[in-house]
């Protein structure tokens, strides 16, 4: 019997192995339409608009141009951020956070992290750097529920691991954004 089963697994186990071996060959996804559109290199800006400035729009842009490069093959699209000047670049996407508000949920016991609700209003566009407007999204608000020791807004916002995690997330949205919208891009690109 444990002689049977021996030689059915092997037998399955050698047509695995002759599938992945024999299948279908792995053809990599055509580049995004921005690339047809001439757009090789994308410079990312943040501009925090917010009234108390909260979030660090340097760093913030240039996880944004690093998510944006992973996401796509990096000899498709060069993401870099606003440190090179916008000459080096075909185009520019540039996100900016309208308002960053935190408020702590009811607390828990003293001593104990608190739940705080971070709430970032955001717009963005992505425009050649010629000035003219590809792709222009609406107003959007991103709300993340996050850890902190912290027991008031100001402390919340200096503290290194919401902070972090928050720009992380931020950053991940921007790209996303941007990369979903290549369609309309494309559109957009062919009426001007």
């Amino acid at each position: 019997m444990l002689k049977q089963k021996l030689i059915a697994l092997g037998g399955a186990l050698g047509i695995l192995l002759c599938g992945a071996c024999f299948g279908p060959r792995y053809t990599p996804p055509p580049p995004p339409p921005i690339a047809n559109l001439g757009i090789r290199s994308l410079r990312v800006v943040v501009i925090d608009d917010s009234a108390q400035k909260r979030l660090n729009a340097l760093a913030l842009g240039a996880l944004t141009a690093s998510r944006f490069q992973r996401q796509l093959s990096r000899n498709v699209i060069v993401a870099y951020s606003e440190e090179k000047p916008l000459a080096e670049a075909d185009a520019e996407l540039r996100a900016r956070v309208l308002s960053a508000e935190a408020r702590m949920n009811p607390p828990a016991d003293l001593g104990l992290l608190q739940d705080w609700v971070f709430s970032v209003k955001f717009s963005e566009q992505l425009m050649r750097k010629d000035g003219s407007i590809l792709w222009q999204g609406a107003e959007q608000t991103e709300i993340y529920s996050l850890k902190s020791y912290a027991r008031n807004p100001e402390d919340v916002w200096k503290d290194p691991v919401p902070q972090g995690v928050l720009m992380n997330r931020l950053a991940a949205r921007f790209s996303s954004n941007a990369i979903n919208q290549f369609p309309n891009v494309t559109a957009n690109a062919h009426k001007l």
